[in-house]
């Protein structure tokens, strides 16, 4: 049977389990006596403009909760090089939560807080990359479903509706253990998370690329997610597509908008699928022999993963510590 949880009891669930999910990742997040990179704000918010979310996933409902090795330490990743054109390093990734107008949401706020899983990004970030000015990765109530970049203040925004929009979707898939469906909560959140990175990425970079941007950077959030934590990656990349294909199946034919910045939920759960398989054929032939990613994308996912790969690292090489 699926999994329902109540409203209560599941926000409940998702704090204790965040916060587990915390403690295993290897990067820890800043020391509660600092100020540097974590901001709680009484600011008025403002809403956002477009949902960048992602889709499903029929696959390997028994993966465990990925967590080691996805965020490196900061003091493993040394200091920014300085050998020839070295980059500007004068900008972090920081981290708000703006309270939330609607009582509701203030759960949300708090599961997120208490696993701290915000703070874990940036900082796995923060010892990779070297920014020119400050980017912020918010929490907050938006007044929709959505998560976006705002270019104009430098913010990536992610709704407190989406967390919990992920939660209620993933709670009815069946035959899911609890800690299967935190990880898929958990997983799309990241996935969305690295996606809105890519968005700000680009910006802050002044990255010129010729593809459609919304593409782009999920081609960079999946890149990013395979190159921190290999298997413990690709299992959040996966479990995090499942989203597109639990949207799709929602939503009917007739609703899909062919003209949208967006590809189909369809479409980005199996490229998401491609990309992983392309990093490894062998490793992931699972993907074809059980029917989830067709033979004749499959034949080709080596070579698409081999050019995103190599693009990245090339666009984002004078950029690395």
């Amino acid at each position: 049977m699926a999994l329902r949880v109540p409203r209560g009891p599941l926000l409940v669930l998702l704090t204790v389990a965040f916060a587990l999910l915390a403690l295993a990742c290897s990067t820890p997040p800043p020391s509660d006596d600092s100020s540097e990179g974590t901001v709680v704000s009484q600011e008025p918010i403002e809403s956002g403009e477009t949902i960048d979310s992602p889709s499903p996933d029929p696959s390997d409902p028994s993966d465990p909760i990925p967590s080691d090795g996805i965020y490196p330490s900061p003091e493993s990743a040394g200091t920014p090089k300085v050998e020839g054109g070295a980059p500007r390093d004068t900008g972090r990734f920081l981290v708000e939560y703006r309270p939330p107008s609607t009582p509701a949401y203030a759960e949300v706020q708090k599961v997120l807080q208490n696993s701290q899983v915000l703070e874990h990004v940036a900082a796995g970030l923060n010892a990779e990359l070297a920014l020119p000015r400050d980017l912020t990765l918010s929490a907050e109530q938006c007044g929709m479903v959505n998560a976006f970049y705002d270019p104009r203040v430098k913010r990536l925004i992610l709704c407190y509706e989406l967390v919990n929009h992920f939660a209620e979707m993933y709670q009815h898939i069946e035959g899911q253990s609890e800690d299967e469906f935190v990880s898929g909560v958990f997983s799309a959140m990241v996935l969305v998370l690295y996606h809105e990175i890519g968005h700000a990425l680009v910006d802050v970079f002044d990255i010129k690329t010729p593809g459609r941007p919304e593409d782009v950077v999920d081609q960079l959030a999946v890149f990013m997610l395979l190159k921190k934590g290999e298997e413990q990656g690709a299992r959040m990349a996966m479990r995090g597509a499942r989203y597109f294909a639990l949207s799709a199946r929602e939503r009917g034919s007739a609703e899909i908008a062919f003209w949208d910045e967006h590809s189909t939920d369809e479409t980005r759960f199996f490229n998401i699928y491609c990309w992983i398989y392309g990093s490894d054929k062998d490793k992931y032939s699972s993907f074809v022999d059980s029917g989830i990613l067709p033979p004749q994308r499959a034949a080709r996912c080596t070579d698409e993963y081999t050019q995103l790969s190599e693009g990245w690292n090339r666009l984002l090489q004078p950029h690395m510590r």
